[in-house]
């Protein structure tokens, strides 16, 4: 078994204030026969207002949360920790660190 810590991070920043703002997002892994999620914990900047969780139909939970304040910047960070029976060796067509970094490097358009 081996185990992973995962991070996930999305940021959006606007051109002006938003009064109010709300996501869904799809951000904690899904438990498995061959795989086991230890933890995960999501934070905003700024915090939200309200939050509330559900599993849809295909067994996701989705998050879903609020944000009253007037903000120019949100940041979605997904914090996990998961256990792997057999995890794949990766092969050379999955985006390692230093390919994560290049695209990091370029914003999208």
């Amino acid at each position: 078994m081996t185990r992973f810590a995962v991070r996930h991070v999305t940021a959006y920043q606007y051109e002006r204030a938003m009064s109010t703002s709300q996501m869904i997002g799809h951000l904690v892994p899904r438990a498995t026969a061959g795989q086991r999620v230890e933890s995960c914990d999501i934070s905003t900047e700024p915090p939200a207002a309200h939050r509330r969780t559900h599993v849809d139909v295909f067994g996701n939970l989705v998050s879903y949360m609020s944000f009253d304040d007037p903000h120019d910047r949100l940041e979605v960070i997904a914090d996990s920790v998961v256990e792997v029976d057999d995890p794949l060796t990766p092969s050379s067509d999955i985006c390692t660190g230093e390919a994560i970094t290049h695209l990091d490097q370029h914003p999208a358009d």
